[in-house]
């Protein structure tokens, strides 16, 4: 993994200094550190996919925030949250679903068969859909069964403009959100 240096900042002594960083490139590794998200540090290889966040802990949540707008063209391009505490700020920016038919939504938290995970966070994210469509009953943010059996979990200032053609589908969350939670 590398470290990737975002900016540097001039200090006294002559010296460059990091800014903010952002996470180490991901490869096909699991996000479980926080950290700033842009379209370079995706990974391109479709066999990377779905991404998983995990790690959080109360006392040292992980926070996911977008540094740009991106673009996923995949049907397994989302993310799965695997543990308490975590945070994705899309930070207003836009994530554009392109040329993707059946998308389950852009992020996992239980399904049918498990439960989600609580103190969970998703918010400020814009979805625009691009010729894509979702599969039956799933959400463009989030997917069917999103907190499932989970508690304290939020979804805020969320968006999407894609078509809602398939059955029982959503703008924002797929059904099922939070059940026995």
């Amino acid at each position: 993994m590398k470290m990737i240096i975002r900016s540097l900042k001039w200090i006294n002594a002559g010296i460059y200094t990091p800014v903010f960083t952002i996470n180490y490139d991901l490869g096909c590794s699991a996000i479980n550190q926080s950290t700033i998200l842009t379209q370079a540090d995706l990974p391109t290889d479709d066999a990377c996919w779905p991404i998983l966040i995990n790690g959080g802990t109360q006392e040292n949540p992980v926070t996911i925030t977008l540094g740009e707008d991106i673009v996923l063209t995949g049907p397994n391009r989302y993310f799965i949250i695997e543990s308490e505490y975590v945070n994705f700020d899309g930070a207003n920016k836009n994530v554009t679903i392109k040329d993707i038919n059946n998308y389950n939504g852009l992020f996992n938290n239980g399904d049918a068969s498990n439960n989600g995970f609580s103190n969970v966070n998703i918010t400020n994210i814009n979805i625009k859909a691009d010729n894509s469509t979702l599969t039956n009953s799933s959400g463009w943010v989030v997917q069917q069964n999103f907190a499932k059996a989970a508690t304290n979990v939020v979804i805020d200032n969320c968006s999407s403009n894609g078509d809602l053609t398939n059955l029982n589908n959503a703008g924002i969350a797929g059904d099922n959100l939070a059940i026995n939670g």
